[in-house]
């Protein structure tokens, strides 16, 4: 008999590929929620520039 661990673990190993891209799509929203200042995705990172004209690039990678 399986444990309610052992079957956690196997779903989320049986989630689907996630790319750098796609977690960095997912969090942008979230960000934008918390900081003011203009952002963009732009299909790989997060370009973030702030009001005072500071800009900065938010990435994922893989490791």
């Amino acid at each position: 008999m399986m444990n309610h661990e052992t079957t956690f673990d196997s779903i989320l190993k049986a989630e689907a590929y996630v790319s750098a891209s796609d977690l960095i799509s997912e969090i942008k929203p979230f960000i934008e929620d918390y900081f003011e200042g203009e952002m963009r995705f732009d299909g790989q990172d997060v370009v973030y520039k702030l009001p005072n004209g500071q800009a900065f690039i938010l990435a994922a990678r893989a490791l």
